[in-house]
């Protein structure tokens, strides 16, 4: 449902593909340079898995190695996708962080449940735009075809400010991997 800079989407959709997945088109619609400079891409992902996460991660180290600013903040990822977040981190491909806080038990605290995508740059040819790709929606398997899921995406300038506040909050609460070390 498409209504001005407004479009709603609903799940599970039939026979949900990787070929007509809406998430990987709507990051096909980015291009890394813009009016701005770089195109901005901040992610905040719960939980990415599965051979969805990994197109999904390839379709975002893709726009890093385009030039794309690309930072995110994991929540729960699975290990193959940790493993590559780490090594694109270390490569200084992209930005990391890890919201998974621990006790001195190994029992986890606490850990980000977001699920958007805030973009700053070109998008669909917009050189200036401004876009939140937002949701219930996990970046995994069964997210299209099995989940009872909604996403808003949202292109305006006031809209991508505050959920960039917002990322920035978060971010500034958690350790940053550089180059094989945490630090803030």
């Amino acid at each position: 449902v498409a209504s001005g800079p407004y479009t709603s989407r609903f799940f599970p959709m039939e026979n949900g593909t990787q070929a007509n997945d809406p998430t990987l088109n709507d990051l096909n619609k980015i291009q890394c340079g813009s009016d701005f400079g770089r195109t901005r891409v901040n992610i905040a992902m719960f939980y990415w898995q599965g051979v969805r996460g990994e197109y999904l991660l390839d379709k975002v180290l893709g726009l890093a190695r385009d030039g794309c600013q690309v930072s995110i903040v994991i929540g729960a990822p699975s290990l193959a996708i940790a493993k590559r977040l780490r090594a694109a981190s270390r490569a200084r491909l992209v930005k990391v962080w890890d919201s998974r806080h621990w006790t001195a038990n190994r029992v986890l605290k606490v850990r980000t449940h977001n699920k958007y995508v805030a973009v700053k740059g070109t998008y669909a040819g917009d050189r200036s735009a401004h876009l939140v790709m937002a949701g219930s929606q996990n970046w995994g398997h069964g997210s299209l075809d099995k989940s009872d899921d909604s996403t808003l995406n949202i292109e305006l300038a006031s809209a991508y400010g505050q959920y960039i506040n917002h990322w920035g909050r978060l971010r500034n609460h958690l350790l940053v991997e550089d180059n094989g070390r945490l630090r803030r």
